[in-house]
C-alpha cells in the first residue's frame, strides 16, 4: 500500500483514539526526487577535486566494491559454469535497478543485456558512470566484456561475453583494467596495481 498507520494517539481519557497515517516507502517514489542532479553534482566536485587518474581509480573501486557485494552461497563466483554465472550476475545487476537479461550470442559467447540505467539522467554528461558499469560486469565476469550497444545510441547496453580461457585478462589480485574509451570502442591501455 501506499499509506500505513503510522502511530495511534489517545486525546483525554474518552472517545476513540485518532491514527496517524503515514506515507510508505512505495509512495515516495511517486514523488519528485532530484537524485540525479545530486548524483551529477558529486561527480563534478569529485572531477574537480581530484586528478582524473584518481577520478577513474574510484569510479573503477566502486565498481569492484559493488561487485563484491555478489552472494554466490559460499561457493565463489568465478568457479561456477559460464551460464550459471551469467544467470547470478543478470539477477544481481537487476536487484541493483538493470534490469538485466543474457542469451547466447550467434557465432559463439554470450549477450548480458542491461535494459536500464540507474543514473541514465547523467551517465550522459559523465563517461566515468559507463566506465564504472564496464569494470563491474568484466569483475563480476572475470573476463573482458566488449560493450556493443550503448544505452546512449540504443535502448539498451549490451555486453559480448567471449568463451575461452584468453578472455579473462585480470585474475591477479588487485589488479584492474583501466578503459580509456568508454564510447568509442576498447583501448585496453595497461592492468593498472589498485593501492
Amino acid at each position: 500500500g501506499l499509506i500505513c498507520v503510522d502511530r495511534v494517539v489517545r486525546k483525554g481519557s474518552v472517545g476513540r483514539p485518532q491514527q496517524i497515517y503515514a506515507l510508505t516507502a512505495e509512495a515516495n517514489s511517486y514523488f519528485p526526487n532530484d537524485f540525479a542532479a545530486l548524483a551529477g553534482r558529486l561527480v563534478i566536485q569529485l572531477k574537480r577535486a581530484l586528478p582524473p587518474e584518481q577520478v577513474t581509480r574510484s569510479f573503477c573501486t566502486m565498481a569492484r566494491e559493488t561487485a563484491a557485494e555478489i552472494c554466490c552461497d559460499g561457493v565463489e563466483l568465478i568457479d561456477l559454469p559460464l551460464e550459471e554465472r551469467l544467470e547470478r550476475v543478470a539477477a544481481f545487476l537487476t536487484g541493483r535497478g538493470y534490469l538485466a537479461s543474457w542469451e547466447a550470442a550467434d557465432g559463439g559467447g554470450y549477450l548480458l543485456h542491461k535494459h536500464n540505467c540507474p543514473y541514465a539522467a547523467i551517465s550522459g554528461q559523465h563517461d566515468e558512470l559507463c566506465l564504472m558499469d564496464q569494470v563491474l560486469i568484466d569483475t563480476l565476469l572475470g573476463r573482458s566484456c566488449r560493450r556493443v550497444e550503448s544505452m546512449t545510441h540504443d535502448n539498451r547496453c549490451t555486453y559480448l561475453v567471449g568463451v575461452g580461457d584468453s578472455q579473462v585478462y585480470y585474475a591477479r589480485p588487485g589488479l584492474t583494467p583501466i578503459e580509456l574509451d568508454a564510447y568509442e570502442g576498447r583501448q585496453q591501455v595497461e592492468l593498472v596495481p589498485i593501492p
